[in-house]
């Protein structure tokens, strides 16, 4: 996956220098940000910080869940 993310990265360079893309290692979800050139800040993400946090918080709660049915 994270091949696939560098790959996309390369290809849109070569393209448009405007968006990223890259794998969060805590969910394992894609994620495309859109970048001013000229400032680098970052002006869109897919998913957002907050849907990424929660799908972290989802993931933890999950794992406390069958730690305590074991």
């Amino acid at each position: 996956m994270a091949a696939a993310a560098q790959s996309a990265n390369a290809y849109m360079q070569s393209v448009s220098s405007n968006l990223q893309f890259s794998l969060d290692q805590d969910t394992g979800h894609t994620v495309v940000r859109m970048i001013d050139t000229e400032t680098e800040e970052v002006l869109r993400q897919f998913p957002s910080e907050e849907m990424l946090a929660i799908s972290r918080s989802i993931d933890r709660m999950q794992g406390l869940l069958i730690n305590r049915e074991a």
